[in-house]
């Protein structure tokens, strides 16, 4: 199995620097664009090569897997697996407005249960099992994981990859 990861186009929220977690943002124009170019750039490469598209259910990544599809017209399916992590109460508030509330610098550095953040022990294996799942469903195929910035951070982790921050729409092959 290969996985090409695919950050999600930017969201209003993402320009604010607003946590969304687990908030079903949609995508902004520019957002809708990033994913259209990869869609045209990107995929001239891989289109006869990627076998399905899985993507988290949340709306910003739905969106993108749906512009992506157009072109590419494969089996999709949304799993809960790879969508973005909780950030409990934090979500909705600006980087500014945690740090200056909860004195938390990075969200994402939040290892434990505080605030109703999920964990980053429950994070992985989360992401353990959903990956379990596609090895043992799909073992041959190249699938494209349209998912967000924090989870492809922890999947490259769990493939030995540490990796920084993941701008919105761009891609990662493991």
């Amino acid at each position: 199995m290969k996985l090409i990861l695919l950050r999600h186009g930017e969201t209003d929220w993402n320009l604010e620097k607003r946590i969304q977690g687990t908030q079903n943002v949609a995508l902004n124009e520019l957002g809708k664009k990033q994913i259209e170019e990869i869609r045209e750039h990107f995929f001239n490469d891989y289109e006869k090569t990627i076998h399905r598209m899985i993507a988290s259910p949340l709306r910003r990544t739905v969106e993108s897997a749906l512009i992506c599809n157009q072109r590419l017209n494969l089996p999709l399916e949304f799993r809960e697996e790879f969508q973005e992590r909780s950030f409990g109460i934090l979500e909705g508030q600006t980087v500014e407005e945690i740090r200056q509330s909860y004195q938390i610098e990075d969200v994402e550095e939040v290892k434990d249960a505080r605030h109703g953040i999920e964990s980053m022990d429950s994070l992985s294996l989360r992401l353990e099992k959903g990956l379990r799942n596609l090895r043992e469903t799909y073992p041959q195929d190249r699938i494209l994981l349209i998912t967000h910035g924090s989870i492809i951070k922890e999947i490259a982790r769990h493939y030995g990859k540490k990796i920084g921050i993941v701008k919105n729409g761009t891609y990662l092959e493991l």
